[in-house]
């Protein structure tokens, strides 16, 4: 009989036994859980917009990324795409570091001989 959990007496448990016994376990999880995966989109999925807003409705979802100063796209479906990679950024960073990272910098001249009288 193989056991999943370890008894109180775990000396009287073999090692192999209950090894073999998780090792049965896992396939059954992931078929359930599903595999733990690295996601590689390039959007966080519908899922994860719920779950970062706490909002199913997308007008709802864009009112509250606006107003917590996500940056997002709306798709064709009307629905809010935040890139991976700003959701990293956003989700570790230190704001000012965020707003940094993405602040674009040009370097204008004063044009002074438009300004002179002929």
């Amino acid at each position: 009989m193989s056991h999943f959990f370890p008894p109180e007496n775990t000396q009287s448990l073999d090692k192999t036994v209950y090894l073999e016994g998780i090792s049965r376990l896992i396939p059954l999880l992931e078929s359930v859980l599903g595999s733990p995966k690295v996601n590689n989109h390039l959007f966080l999925t519908p899922l994860e917009i719920i779950e970062l807003t706490g909002l199913q409705q997308p007008c709802a979802q864009k009112k509250w990324l606006t107003a917590n100063k996500w940056i997002f796209q709306v798709d064709a479906r009307g629905r809010p795409k935040v890139a991976r990679t700003f959701f990293d950024k956003k989700m570790t960073q230190h704001p000012a570091e965020i707003i940094a990272s993405l602040a674009v910098t040009k370097d204008y001249a004063v044009n002074t001989g438009a300004l002179r009288r002929p």
